[in-house]
């Protein structure tokens, strides 16, 4: 990893306070003032309402999600070609933060490969990135919690572009 990129890595790791501030150093803080971490639920208000999140089988990144939703998904995309995405990647809490941000990327990757295969323009998405554990949209210890987190989900690539109204798909 180059330097640039596991200094940004670092950093983001770091204001979600899942590192130190320095590494093998913990902030002073009296015992008075620390504060449990809580789990951050993420509530994304740039996805994309009424397309697809495409879900995968525990540690793997192959598709176990219905490949028709898929085909309606690139339809609606190419139904809508000014809308450009982004496919954001992520994992369940379990396993190690760097293996499950490697593995969350490979999730994005596939869904951009297949997207690719159904005629979506490549320009059309902006990034595909793996963001790991981080974001997760439930917080429950339970297989059917953990299979919602295990997902690719579409975003607006410019949240504050004119977005399709949601009857138009």
């Amino acid at each position: 990893m180059n330097r640039a990129i596991s200094f940004l890595f670092s950093a983001a790791l770091m204001t979600t306070g899942l590192l130190p501030v320095a590494v093998g150093q913990q902030p002073a803080t009296p015992e008075s003032e620390i504060v449990e971490p809580q789990p951050i639920l993420w509530v994304d208000h740039s996805a994309i309402e009424g397309l697809n999140d495409v879900h995968f089988d525990f540690d793997t990144y192959h598709f176990v999600s219905d490949p028709e939703a898929l085909q309606i998904d690139a339809q609606w995309l190419k139904d809508h070609p000014d809308v450009q995405i982004n496919l954001a990647g992520y994992a369940d809490t379990r396993g190690d933060v760097v293996y499950n941000v490697a593995l969350s990327q490979e999730r994005a990757n596939t869904v951009k490969q297949k997207l690719l295969q159904l005629g979506i323009p490549e320009d059309r998405i902006v990034f595909a990135t793996g963001w790991g554990k981080l974001y997760q949209s439930c917080l429950d210890p339970s297989e059917e919690c953990w299979k919602r987190n295990r997902r690719v989900q579409f975003e607006y690539a410019n949240p504050l572009a004119k977005a399709p109204t949601a009857g138009s798909r």
